[in-house]
């Protein structure tokens, strides 16, 4: 008897464990295909011109005191470059352009027309933006045979700091001056906008590198010490003498 319920028991239990491998929640397994790096996909062929059409990453920036000079890493992965316009957006809503469709004339800052140098972004090769130590013209970026067509942007190239270039934006794109007085402190946000189709990719990373001017307190002058305040001095310390003689001769 005892080896009977001992048996049901044991059938019992390798029932739970056939139901519970049947009704396993599929999605704890992890899928076969590979994750690309970009965190943020941007919207193919969806730039119109607006920040509303871009992809936008968050950069926050705690340091206080009033922008002198800014410069940006980007780190994306998009094929043909001539595609992507690059805007940076200070928290007070101010935008500078350092990247316009780069080997387009387009006529305006609309996201219409084609096409720009073939080149393309991968995450191992981030891109600087800088107007004081930006070394090629952005607009150069990725220029066809140089030194070829088609290459990897910084990668191929070993060009990765670029001078900020608007083109025929209706903004600037000086990070020198553009955002000069405004306070550091806030979220800034780095958009790329895609203005041709076929060709996608997506935002991975942006570091922003300000220079900042520390409003410190005005220094409150230190009390000097004219003449007649010297002789004051001297006479109250001559006169304290003389008590103090008294006192002794006294004692």
């Amino acid at each position: 008897m005892r080896i009977t319920k001992y048996l049901l028991v044991m059938l019992l239990l390798a029932f739970s464990a056939l139901a519970f491998a049947q009704t396993k929640d599929p999605q704890l397994v992890e899928p076969d295909t590979p994750l690309r790096g970009g965190a943020i996909p941007i919207p193919d062929n969806g730039y119109d011109g607006t920040l509303g059409s871009m992809a936008c990453l968050t950069v926050p920036e705690a340091a206080q005191g009033s922008v002198e000079d800014a410069s940006v890493e980007v780190t994306m992965e998009h094929t043909w470059v001539g595609d992507l316009t690059i805007k940076l957006v200070s928290p007070t809503g101010t935008v500078a352009t350092v990247l316009s469709r780069p080997g387009f004339d387009e006529p305006a800052d609309d996201g219409d027309g084609c096409c720009g140098n073939s080149s393309n972004l991968e995450l191992g090769g981030p891109i600087t933006f800088s107007t004081t130590n930006g070394l090629i013209d952005a607009e150069t970026m990725g220029e066809p045979g140089v030194p070829g067509n088609g290459i990897v942007v910084c990668t191929d190239d070993g060009e990765c700091a670029f001078i900020p270039n608007p083109g025929s934006a209706i903004d600037s794109g000086n990070l020198s001056t553009i955002f000069d007085g405004e306070e550091a402190a806030g979220n800034w946000q780095l958009c790329v906008g895609d203005s041709v189709g076929e060709d996608s990719g997506n935002l991975a990373s942006a570091v922003l590198d300000l220079e900042v001017l520390i409003d410190l307190p005005e220094s409150q002058p230190v009390p000097t010490m004219n003449a007649i305040g010297l002789v004051v001095l001297v006479l109250a310390l001559g006169g304290l003498g003389l008590v103090l003689m008294r006192r002794r001769q006294q004692s």
